[in-house]
């Protein structure tokens, strides 16, 4: 299915940035309480995983070394 026009497209964030991804299939992101689609989100394939895998390995250090008082602002 691609990315209908009419919902909002819902990308992923990597890096600090949006990441589209390489997937060309689509979920329908939907209102559990109403049932209503709300938008569609890309599906990520393993190449994306791990481009994201490997990212959030490089940030966890410098997260991790962040105050709770920092990370809640």
């Amino acid at each position: 299915m691609t990315s209908p026009s009419d919902a909002l497209a819902i990308s992923h964030w990597s890096d600090g940035k949006r990441f589209a991804g390489t997937s060309e299939r689509w979920a329908e992101v939907t209102n559990p309480a109403t049932g209503q689609v709300r938008g569609h989100v890309a599906l990520a394939t393993a190449a994306d995983s791990a481009q994201v895998i490997a990212a959030a390995k490089r940030a966890a250090p410098a997260w991790a070394a962040t105050s709770l008082a920092r990370r809640t602002q």
